[in-house]
């Protein structure tokens, strides 16, 4: 055995209790002792005493440390099946179960074990068992456990993560195995534009409309797998749609609404639970699906509308022309609306950015101005002086 435990009664007196002591802080690595009073749960006074060994003895072997002390027999000698960490809670009372039962608090205690740190080592391991079952219960999602960045850290640390990373698989499961996958209230969208248009703050934008906040949403990675770091989240915004991000039958198992989602991640699949799920492209789905689909394995684009429950939006110079589809995938109807002003605002202010990237102005001494630029493949470098008023008006309104 390589941990034991002796309980010494208390009619074995001090003196006895202090030899055995003296031998075991003598020969083992850590040792911890405490007394304990009679109480309603136990009839008679005692100690206990256990240590953790240098290496692995024999029950007879370690008899004969305690040779000169005649009242400890082969069976007095008790191996510790727990760690010594638990332990040493244990004879404290402090364990879950000793404080539930109402077990007194020893009388005295002592030894070379750090206790404080066995203490918070397990009433830590109690947060996390209690994590655990909330993780199970649905009370705690993934994407919101990962915000504490400091409990993470301290639970890889203390070698817990196994069983918290185990827990969130198994709520997906549970949820899997309970729900009714006839999710007709999910939404879905594909928003497509011009690169700089405003698609991914549109996607956010409209998950934030419904109630959403900015730690809900999902924004897929680039790369070969873009759903590697998703947690759960309710809203999913898989940006950039295009020939190497998914293939047409990816796309369609993630759009389902009738049946579980699971992707590919770089370890394990992921399973999807979303509330809303909304696609950006720089093209429209006919254009993509034209693309990468193989008409024989494929099917048709038709599939896909009709999962776009939230219809095909199309941003072009500020306004969203808003396409719907029925069940069948059938074209229903059409409506324009004007971009978000907040939204609207961002694009200009990038469009600004732009013009003046192309413009390339760069102040020059106090006579004018150096400028330099390249708009429409029509060239020009020279100098010119450049008094208030004199820049064409409206060149930035747009």
């Amino acid at each position: 055995m390589t941990k034991f435990e002796i309980v010494v009664p208390l009619e074995w007196g001090v003196e006895t209790f202090s030899k055995i002591r003296d031998i075991i802080q003598a020969k083992c690595k850590e040792y911890a002792w405490a007394q304990h009073p009679i109480d309603e749960l136990s009839s008679f006074e005692h100690w206990h005493i256990g240590c953790t060994l240098h290496s692995n003895f024999s029950a007879d072997s370690l008899l004969k440390w305690f040779k000169d002390i005649p009242v400890i027999k082969n069976n007095s000698i008790q191996s510790i099946k727990s760690t010594f960490k638990t332990y040493v809670v244990y004879i404290l009372h402090k364990t879950e179960s000793a404080i539930k039962q109402g077990k007194s608090a020893p009388v005295d205690y002592g030894g070379n074990a750090p206790f404080d740190e066995y203490l918070k080592s397990y009433e830590f391991q109690g947060d996390v068992k209690n994590l655990v079952t909330d993780i199970l219960d649905g009370k705690i999602k993934e994407y919101e456990f990962y915000q504490n960045k400091a409990l993470v850290a301290e639970i890889i640390k203390k070698g817990w993560y196994t069983k918290v990373d185990v827990a969130f698989k198994s709520s997906y499961t549970l949820k899997s195995l309970g729900a009714d996958r006839m999710d007709k209230d999910r939404k879905q969208c594909w928003i497509y534009g011009l690169a700089g248009s405003g698609k991914t703050e549109l996607a956010k934008y409209t998950c934030r409309s419904y109630g959403y906040k900015d730690i809900d949403i999902y924004v897929s990675s680039s790369g070969n797998n873009p759903f590697d770091d998703y947690k759960g989240q309710p809203c999913i915004i898989v940006d950039d749609v295009d020939a190497n991000t998914m293939t047409p039958k990816t796309c369609l198992k993630l759009a389902d609404l009738f049946t579980n989602s699971f992707v590919n991640a770089r370890y394990f699949n992921k399973q999807i639970i979303a509330e809303c799920i909304i696609f950006t492209s720089t093209c429209s789905p006919s254009t993509w699906w034209k693309n990468v689909s193989t008409e024989k394995t494929d099917g048709n684009v038709f599939q896909l509308y009709r999962r776009l429950n939230m219809g095909i939006w199309h941003i072009d110079d500020l306004s969203v022309e808003v396409s719907l589809y029925n069940g069948q995938g059938d074209f229903v109807s059409k409506m324009n609306v004007s971009l978000p002003k907040e939204i609207a605002d961002k694009v200009k202010s990038k469009t600004m950015e732009k013009t003046l990237d192309n413009l390339r102005v760069v102040f020059g001494d106090s006579v004018g101005h150096s400028l330099s630029f390249d708009v429409n493949n029509i060239k020009f470098d020279g100098f010119m002086e450049v008094k208030d008023g004199d820049l064409p008006k409206g060149l930035f309104d747009n």
